[in-house]
């Protein structure tokens, strides 16, 4: 579970182990949050999880969350989350599938966040994303991991669309996070398909 009732009556109780949720919205809308949420409530559960961020330095992540009171600073401190930045031309995708299996085969990753797929795709350097991340989140969902992967879209407002860059097929779920204009006011959406 997420620990916000209404996400998880949408999610008819929360994640399943073994399972991809594509998180999607436009920038600023409040998707790495909505990861760390769910990785709150794992820590809290006693469960390890990881974020790799491709795109936020790991210092703002970790400021963002203690704002609205994600405790991500000390759930990193008692080892329940490993955050790591990383830098996409440093590594091929094999050498980041890599770095994800270790920290599932012997560090017991339980719920694991790719932040974002945009950042991923530089990874891969003009290879199959979609044959890459295809392989990586199947090996997850076979190891029993949750898996969250960070998307965005670029329109703010306008047509509803999952994803960019034609990955919605891997996932199990789609929340998908919007901006609304109503009665000339921006607010917030969320939704789960």
């Amino acid at each position: 579970p997420s620990g916000i009732p209404q996400l998880d009556a949408l999610l008819n109780g929360g994640l399943e182990r073994g399972t991809v949720t594509l998180i999607t919205g436009p920038s600023g809308v409040g998707k790495t949050t909505l990861g760390l949420q769910f990785m709150k409530e794992a820590a809290e559960r006693g469960e390890r999880s990881v974020v790799y961020s491709f795109e936020e330095e790991i210092e703002i992540m970790l400021h963002r969350a203690e704002s609205i009171d994600i405790p991500a600073r000390k759930m990193v401190e008692r080892g329940t989350l490993h955050m790591m930045k990383v830098e996409p031309l440093r590594w091929s995708p094999d050498e980041f599938a890599q770095l994800v299996r270790r920290q599932v085969e012997h560090e017991n990753a339980r719920l694991v966040m790719i932040d974002s797929v945009a950042g991923y795709q530089v990874c891969v350097r003009g290879d199959d994303l979609v044959a890459h991340m295809h392989a990586l989140t199947k090996y997850l969902q076979n190891m029993g991991v949750a898996v969250l992967l960070i998307t965005e879209i670029t329109d703010v407002v306008g047509d509803f669309k999952v994803s960019d860059v034609g990955i919605s097929y891997l996932a199990d779920n789609t929340v998908f996070v919007r901006y609304l204009e109503l009665n000339g006011e921006m607010r917030k959406a969320i939704g789960v398909l």
